[in-house]
């Protein structure tokens, strides 16, 4: 009798299961199926009852582990095997019967969004009952198949951190109320003495120091609230869709296992205002925690301000060096969030770029970060670079406005309500690359071995321009980069129709002879389109208001008028790194009458800042490995012992693309010569370079 209202109770519970998903973490259980048992946080009939419904749905039968029933046999016999957390007997009959067994842990989670309370590895009633009433609103999640440690000697506990990790993926690491933060941050012998120094410094008391620490405290911080997470989660999904016709996420794979074993720090480019909303999305969107991001203290205007804060945005001031008290804190808060292993955000170049190439890395965040591993606070840190291409940027005219020289507009509640102009179209795809997980360990022991005091301000500096080269080879080719990439690149910023078409094919096919990296450049969808033949989409990115097309003699003619070329070499910067050493080559031709690679490694000094190149030895060997691949393309051809371009056609021969920053530095050079027995202070010198520019394209000394 007693079986058969257990078994009514299991059918009633059921039924309350039957709009819930085969979770996808599912997979990797269903593989190792016949070596794996699920740990569960309870053994009450419903969660018996969402096991059973589970394995039906992936068409196998579930059998719950006991002392009254045989251990698993190893057979692949289609059997969902499981045994709750604390039933420490079957555990230990099951272990001795097969030590390296694999367990999966299955964790359910009521909601997305930050925790803020330790987690204790069991379900209450009212836990239970609000899962059967709202299942459909839960996240489950059953974690990669792994055997304990021989060295476990106790096995439930070895399980806690299993469940452990599983929540921080999720919901990540228990967020402490903000006052136990100020208290933790804000205190000890250290903060002691860096008060008392700064009180010095500055002349005040230390009590005002630390008065003024405290106010700089509540202003930075985060304040993460969860119903908040759901309110943003609705508002970034409604941007997303209204605005891109599509946002494609990789790399997640190998995301995932790094955010459960490690403290991650992601860092991205930053190319948009929305950065802030798009990637942090697609990992809600995935079922992974979001990130503690920092943001631009211009960007904590009401109410604005404390959206970001509430769904874990901690604001820094630009100037943050020349804020005493606020680089203190800031060290302190980010010192402290890396010690309690938060997942991290923060933008290496610090704004957005507004020519649109990749800015040289700031170092204060990330010297922060490294810091407390060097110290010995922190084991090990994970930086994941993080690109984020956009077919067209929302903010490009703004950009090229702005580089005229056009001041910045503040951020504000007022420019907040003006974002309502941006929905007027779609600005394509966006795609958004979780690259390869850099161990801030492992480079260190590559650089520079096991030296006792490394010094700390070069380690930052090699990591920020090794993050910023990742980056840049993560991001793909747009159809709206190549496209005014074209138009910048020709004499007098116009094409034939039928040029720009075979400009664009041939350098996407130019592109792909660069690889920093084992991984092949990467092409948005409106560029694979286009080049398998839809060239009518040229056509909507003239609808975007900076190319013009007009007639000539029976041809269609794209070009950039002058007034929007600041906002087309912003589009043709964001991939231009793709084409600087076939550029190069073609300038050394030009110069040598064949390629001479020795005088292109002059230009390395040159150009090795602005254009983010690597050490002149991996410069050299990526030389070679570009070359090696023009050559099997046909691109390049060998006469002897020279070397010249097959072909000087559009797209492929390419010296132009520098011609912009030769012409910059001869004007430079030709103006301070006519100076030099004159010497003028740095803002006047570049007042009268600005103002003798337009007599000098009079003169066609410049055109670019």
């Amino acid at each position: 009798m007693r079986d058969f209202f257990y078994n009514l109770k299991l059918k009633i519970c059921a039924l309350f299961f039957t709009g819930i998903e085969t979770p996808p973490s599912l997979t990797a259980v269903v593989k190792k199926l016949s070596e794996t048992v699920v740990v569960t946080q309870s053994d009450s009939v419903v969660i018996e009852a969402l096991i059973n419904t589970i394995a039906k749905r992936a068409g196998l039968s579930a059998k719950k582990i006991s002392l009254t029933t045989p251990t698993p046999s190893g057979s692949n016999d289609k059997v969902l095997r499981w045994l709750p957390l604390y039933d420490r007997k079957a555990l230990s009959m099951l272990l001795n019967h097969n030590p390296k067994i694999r367990f999966s842990t299955l964790n359910i989670f009521s909601s997305k969004g930050p925790v803020k309370s330790t987690p204790t590895y069991h379900y209450t009633l009212l836990d239970l009952l609000g899962f059967v009433l709202l299942s459909r609103l839960h996240i489950i999640y059953f974690g990669t198949p792994e055997p304990l440690p021989s060295s476990a000697t106790n096995p439930t506990r070895k399980l806690r951190v299993y469940f452990y990790r599983n929540m921080r993926l999720i919901r990540g690491t228990p967020f402490q109320p903000l006052k136990v933060q100020k208290r933790l941050v804000l205190s000890g012998p250290d903060y002691q003495r860096e008060c008392a120094i700064l009180a010095e410094r500055m002349g005040i008391a230390t009590a005002k120091i630390r008065k003024l620490t405290n106010n700089a405290f509540y202003h930075m911080a985060a304040n993460p609230r969860r119903p908040l997470y759901l309110l943003a989660a609705q508002l970034a999904r409604y941007l997303c869709y209204q605005l891109f016709t599509n946002i494609e996420t990789r790399g997640l794979d190998q995301l995932i296992p790094a955010m459960k074993e490690h403290t991650v720090v992601l860092v991205p480019l930053h190319r948009s205002h929305l950065d802030y909303i798009v990637f942090p999305y697609k990992l809600y969107e995935a079922n992974l925690n979001a990130p503690v991001i920092a943001a631009g203290d211009n960007l904590s205007f009401w109410p604005f301000g404390f959206l970001l804060r509430s769904v874990g945005a901690y604001f820094v001031k630009r100037d943050a060096r020349q804020d005493r008290v606020h680089a203190m804190v800031l060290k302190r808060y980010v010192t402290y969030l890396i010690k309690r292993g938060h997942l991290n955000c923060f933008f290496i170049e610090g704004g957005r770029s507004r020519s649109g190439r990749m800015r040289p890395p700031k170092g204060g965040l990330l010297s922060i970060i490294t810091s407390s591993v060097l110290k010995g606070q922190k084991r090990d840190v994970l930086f994941v670079p993080v690109s984020i291409t956009y077919e067209n940027v929302i903010e490009d005219k703004t950009f090229g406005a702005e580089n005229t020289g056009l001041s910045k507009e503040k951020e504000s509640l007022r420019a907040l309500l003006k974002v309502r102009k941006i929905f007027g179209k779609k600005y394509g795809e966006v795609i958004v690359t979780f690259g390869e997980p850099l161990s801030f360990s492992k480079f260190c022991e590559t650089r520079h071995g096991e030296t006792s005091q490394p010094n700390e301000r070069q380690i930052v500096t090699e990591l920020g321009f090794e993050l910023t080269r990742r980056i840049q080879s993560q991001i793909d080719l747009t159809l709206t980069s190549l496209v005014y990439c074209s138009l910048m690149l020709a004499p007098h910023y116009g094409l034939r129709k039928q040029d720009l078409i075979k400009s664009i094919t041939n350098l996407a096919k130019l592109a792909r002879a660069y690889s920093d990296s084992d991984q092949q450049v990467g092409y948005t969808p409106s560029l694979k389109s286009f080049l398998s033949g839809f060239h009518s989409a040229l056509d909507d990115i003239a609808r975007g208001g900076i190319v013009e097309i007009t007639d000539y003699n029976n041809d269609e003619v794209y070009y950039v008028p002058g007034n929007r070329r600041f906002t087309a070499a912003f589009y043709k910067n964001l991939t231009v790194h793709y084409f600087v050493i076939p550029s190069l080559l073609a300038i050394t031709e030009i110069m040598s009458e064949k390629i001479d690679l020795d005088l292109l490694l002059r230009f390395h000094s040159i150009y090795e800042y602005d254009y983010l190149l690597p050490p002149t030895e991996r410069f050299k060997a990526l030389i070679a490995d570009v070359v090696s691949k023009l050559e099997a393309m046909g691109i390049l051809t060998s006469e002897g012992s020279s070397m010249y371009f097959a072909s000087r056609e559009i797209g492929i021969f390419i010296p132009t693309l520098f011609l912009p920053e030769i012409e910059k530095m001869f004007w430079i050079l030709s103006n301070l010569k006519a100076v030099e027995n004159c010497p003028l202070p740095y803002n006047l010198f570049i007042e009268r370079l600005q103002k003798q520019y337009k007599i000098g394209s009079y003169l066609d000394q410049v055109s670019r």
